[in-house]
C-alpha cells in the first residue's frame, strides 16, 4: 500500500481494502481514478473466501462488469433520487502497466457519502428523514 501511495501522482482521495482512489486533473474535467491492488492479509480471505484473489486486480471482464454495473447504478440512482443523490459515472478502464493492475477513471463528484446504516447501528438514518419516505403502518394489535 505504501509503494502505491508514492509511486503514482496526484492527490490521494481514499484507500480501502481493495485500492486507492487518486483525483487526477484532466483536459475536460476532474476524474477520480481507482486503481485496484491486493495485499497480502485481502488475498489470503479472498483465496479462502471465493477461490482467488480479488479480481479487479488481474481479470480484465471482472473490471468490464464493474464498469458497466457503475453505469447502470448512475442512471438508477438519478432516476430513483433526481438530483438529491449521485453515483459517479465510470468513464473509462485500463491497465495500469506501471502498478501491474486494473484503474477505473469516473467522474469526480465533490461531496461526502452518505451515511452508513444497519440493523446494528445506533445512528438513526438521515436520508429517509430527508426523502420524507411514508412511514409503514401496521395493523393494531387485538386486545384478548
Amino acid at each position: 500500500m505504501a509503494k502505491l501511495q508514492h509511486s503514482y501522482p496526484g492527490k490521494l482521495l481514499g484507500a480501502g481494502r481493495s485500492g486507492q482512489v487518486f483525483l487526477v486533473a484532466n483536459q475536460e474535467v476532474l476524474l477520480a481514478r481507482k486503481i485496484f491492488y491486493t495485499n497480502k492479509i485481502t488475498s489470503i480471505i479472498h483465496y479462502f473466501l471465493f477461490g482467488s484473489p480479488n479480481p479487479y486486480v488481474w481479470n480484465k471482464d471482472a473490471i468490464k462488469c464493474a464498469f458497466f454495473r457503475r453505469q447502470i447504478l448512475s442512471e438508477l440512482v438519478q432516476f430513483w433520487f433526481d438530483d438529491n443523490l449521485k453515483v459517479a459515472e465510470a468513464i473509462a478502464t485500463s491497465w495500469n502497466q506501471d502498478l501491474k493492475a486494473y484503474q477505473m477513471d469516473t467522474k469526480f463528484l465533490s461531496g461526502r457519502h452518505i451515511d452508513s446504516y444497519h440493523g446494528f447501528s445506533c445512528l438513526k438514518p438521515s436520508f429517509i428523514a430527508f426523502y420524507k419516505l411514508p412511514s409503514r403502518k401496521y395493523p393494531q394489535a387485538q386486545k384478548r
